[in-house]
């Protein structure tokens, strides 16, 4: 049985040890293996077979080039992925708590590459590019960064909601326009009747429109 001093100085050690290499912890060290690690091997697993789906269109003419649109978002996604857990693996700091945060960026990856890749030549046509962008280099670069993809979406949301509102403040003025025109209308016809008669029947009739004018404040 260990001595009470030779367990406190073993703990001394092991506590010394885990701040002399701290980020590292037995399981970020574990993490960083890939053959340890489930979601790093799902991902490489699906950016083989997304390399698959890109190329299967060159092989095969009848297959629909959606297929190689989401080759190449699945592409995209997997570099980034791959690219990103990398800076970490190298140094044994991969936290296993950030594997959900993988998938989902993943799966995001996944589905702006996509919505480029089918969408983008639209969005892009009337835009000078030093490039040609086909649908599958845009699911690429859309599989890559999601985040560019959704700010791509978020300015043309805003940009509807401007027109939508824009459209409704100019129907909203061409009423009150009106209002305004048949009141004017009906203000200066009633001053002309007002006008008509003699002199003390023009006071009374200038008085009693006034009246009317007040109450209708």
């Amino acid at each position: 049985m260990s001595h009470p001093s030779e367990l406190n100085r073993a703990l001394k050690v092991h506590s010394e040890l885990c701040r002399l290499i701290r980020p590292v912890t037995p399981e970020s060290i574990r993490a960083s293996r890939v053959k340890d690690n489930l979601t790093l091997q799902g991902i490489i697993l699906a950016g083989l077979i997304s390399f698959v789906l890109f190329i299967l269109p060159l092989a095969a003419q009848d297959i629909p080039k959606f297929v190689q649109i989401l080759g190449a978002a699945g592409l995209g996604s997997t570099f980034h992925a791959l690219y990103t857990a990398n800076k970490y693996l190298h140094r044994s700091t991969f936290n296993p708590k950030y594997n959900q945060k993988y998938i989902i960026n993943f799966a995001l990856g996944l589905f702006a590459g996509s919505i480029l890749g089918m969408f983008g030549t639209d969005l892009l046509a009337n835009r000078q590019t030093s490039f040609f962008l086909t649908p599958s280099l845009l699911a690429l670069v859309g599989g890559f960064s999601a985040e560019a993809v959704a700010q791509i979406l978020q300015r043309i949301a805003d940009t509807l909601v401007t027109l939508i509102k824009g459209s409704s403040r100019d129907k909203n003025q061409v009423k009150t326009d009106k209002a305004i025109e048949r009141a004017n209308g009906h203000l200066a016809s009633k001053l002309h009747q007002a006008l008509e008669g003699d002199e003390q029947q023009i006071r009374q009739n200038v008085e009693k429109l006034l009246k009317e004018l007040l109450d209708r404040r």
